[in-house]
């Protein structure tokens, strides 16, 4: 507190003479009727693009392009000047004394206030000026002929009138413009939320029970803060056990040509056992680049999976534009990891994760998540979930083992019935008016689906199994489940 109020004491001189200074001070360079303080040189800021810059004092009322931007602006009068130049020697000192107390901080040294009494610079003294400025008087253009500009032939030609979006650039000729100093660099203003060039940003191409598919621009592979966004949790299972993951690259396998054919080609060299203390941005720095592909996806986005998952891998791809570059998709099977990702890459404050979190509370029950992971992967390849679909249930075809479960059988969800045995497969939706036909067999209920004068075999399920199912078209759909075949159809 002491350091900072030091800082402020430094600059109230000026602040003292600012209304003396204000009646007096002369706009076109005339010279002050108060000699004190003898200012030579005031900082402002650019008002386009806020670069720090540094002009003489008498530069008052005269035109000034900033050398960061190019915009050319009319230098304020004398008044405003300072009190801008003391506000930026207030900004300095505070930002001096932070890193000098975080410099104490780090070596345990005790902090030590700043005394009044030190050699400190006068404030009100000027500063060296690093070239010699070339400074015209500003001339007020009382009708348009002030806008001709002479051609290399010494033709007058009016120039072309500015665009309507355009900023309003102050009058003048060319050799009335001076060029301040850049002190400071152009401060980055906020992009507004939404523009294309903002910041790493997720988009939900679909949130099924297989998981959610993000689409991402691939140019943000190269970005150090979005390599690291992915949370430290199992993919598969959402397991937040250290001890128990492992760290892995995100593999895009159709980027390395015929040279890689499996994710685990790219990710094993580059795979790693997590500690206790580790944290995604370690984790990022000893995983380096991954060998076999090119930029930018060599460069490395750990994702991590327990020790039950060693054998799986997230299913990434890229997509060309018609622009000739490249988006990146990534399959998420794990809904809570899903989720923080998005919270991590676009906050939780964005209507994105609302939506995606108010889909996953809808989609992944408990009667996906209750079936084991080799089966979800089995399904996944004969019932891709369209978007806002449910998983219901489950129906095994008998005449597969329970190894071979997820290869056969019948599946339930909010919109349909999905079927597939050996070659065949196929759908039937919940407002069709379908037949299905229930036989006996040997090993259990085989399933026929009567739909405009087709037949089609179905899958061979259990008694049980044909009961949930006939509970569930009773209520919920227009599909008859017969126990024989109708009479038109016999």
């Amino acid at each position: 507190m002491r350091n900072t109020l030091y800082a402020l004491s430094r600059a109230a001189p000026v602040f003292d003479h600012l209304h003396r200074l204000s009646d007096s001070a002369q706009i076109k360079g005339q010279t002050v009727s108060d000699p004190k303080p003898n200012i030579q040189t005031a900082r402002l800021h650019c008002p386009k693009c806020e670069a720090l810059l540094r002009v003489p004092a008498r530069a008052s009322g005269v035109l000034a392009r900033c050398p960061a931007c190019s915009f050319v602006f009319v230098v304020p009068p004398l008044t405003e000047l300072l009190e801008e130049t003391a506000s930026t020697w207030i900004e300095e000192d505070v930002d001096h004394l932070v890193q000098e107390h975080e410099q104490q901080i780090l070596t345990g040294s005790p902090p030590q206030a700043a005394s009044p009494t030190q050699n400190t610079p006068d404030p009100i003294q000027a500063r060296p000026v690093r070239k010699k400025l070339r400074i015209g008087q500003l001339k007020t253009p009382q009708t348009p002929d002030h806008y001709e500009k002479r051609t290399s032939r010494g033709e007058k030609k009016r120039p072309s009138p500015p665009a309507a979006n355009a900023d309003p650039a102050p009058v003048g000729t060319e050799k009335n413009v001076i060029e301040p100093i850049a002190l400071r660099k152009p401060i980055r203003k906020p992009v507004p939320v939404g523009a294309p060039e903002s910041m790493p940003r997720l988009s939900v191409v679909r949130c099924t029970p297989a998981g959610v598919l993000f689409e991402f621009d691939s140019r943000w592979l190269e970005h150090e803060g979005f390599r690291a966004s992915m949370p430290m949790r199992c993919a598969f299972t959402g397991r937040t056990d250290v001890t128990s993951l492992s760290a892995r690259p995100l593999a895009f396998t159709d980027q390395a040509g015929a040279t890689f054919r499996s994710p685990r080609d790219l990710e094993t060299p580059n795979e790693q056992r997590l500690t206790v203390g580790a944290s995604p941005r370690s984790v990022l720095q000893r995983m380096g680049l991954i060998e076999g592909l090119h930029r930018p996806f060599n460069h490395s986005v750990p994702y991590y999976v327990s020790i039950d998952h060693t054998s799986s891998s997230l299913s990434c791809h890229s997509v060309k534009r018609s622009d000739g570059k490249f988006n990146c998709t990534v399959l998420i099977p794990e809904g809570g990891t899903a989720l923080e990702w998005m919270a991590r890459v676009n906050s939780v404050c964005g209507d994105d994760y609302l939506q995606l979190e108010y889909d996953l509370s809808n989609l992944q029950g408990n009667a996906w998540l209750s079936l084991p992971e080799r089966v979800r992967d089995r399904l996944g390849v004969w019932c891709p979930f369209e978007g806002g679909e449910r998983f219901i249930h489950y129906l095994p075809d008998v005449d597969f083992g329970k190894a071979d479960a997820g290869l056969a059988g019948i599946v339930i969800t909010s919109n349909r019935l999905v079927f597939h045995k050996f070659h065949h497969g196929g759908q039937v939706m919940f407002d069709e008016a379908a037949i299905l036909v229930a036989c006996p067999q040997a090993r259990g209920i085989e399933l026929t689906l009567h739909a405009e004068d087709t037949h089609t075999k179905m899958a061979a399920v259990s008694q049980e199994d044909l009961a949930v199912l006939r509970a569930f078209l009773l209520e919920n759909s227009e599909i008859s489940l017969m126990d024989s075949p109708p009479p038109a159809a016999a």
